[in-house]
């Protein structure tokens, strides 16, 4: 009699929930004075958001949560990284940009650390036709 060798593999596939993508691959749109609310779902979870700037117009980002630090990525419409901020409001994230190129920019929204998770709105406004007591989305 010979011996079998019965080898079982189990293969188990983890799928965390996620409303937004995280690459620029599948980014959601906004718009200029719009705000949405998202989450950072899990340890590590980026959000992307794209948006169509104007060139010569001056917008600011803003990312806000109680739950976690929150931090801001803008990548220009080729991608290379303009600006990356946390902290500019307290824990909150804020990104003031003059831009030069009309185009797709992203925004990459995260916690800062790998363990940050939580619920955050995001808000983009365009400064250049506000007056001087329009300085911040909230």
């Amino acid at each position: 009699m010979i011996p079998y060798l019965i080898i079982f593999i189990l293969s188990l596939s983890l799928c965390l929930a996620d409303e937004y993508s995280n690459g620029v691959s599948g980014a959601f749109a906004i718009s200029v004075h719009q705000t949405v609310s998202g989450v950072i779902d899990y340890g590590g979870d980026l959000d992307y958001f794209q948006i169509t700037f104007l060139a010569g117009r001056t917008y600011q980002i803003t990312m806000q949560s109680s739950a976690f630090d929150n931090h801001l990525k803008l990548l220009s419409p080729s991608l290379s990284l303009l600006s990356s901020v946390d902290d500019a409001i307290g824990l909150n994230a804020q990104i003031t940009v003059a831009t030069s190129t009309a185009g797709a920019y992203y925004i990459e929204a995260s916690g800062l650390t790998s363990s940050d998770t939580g619920g955050y709105t995001l808000g983009v406004v365009d400064l250049t036709p506000c007056s001087g007591s329009c300085t911040s989305f909230y």
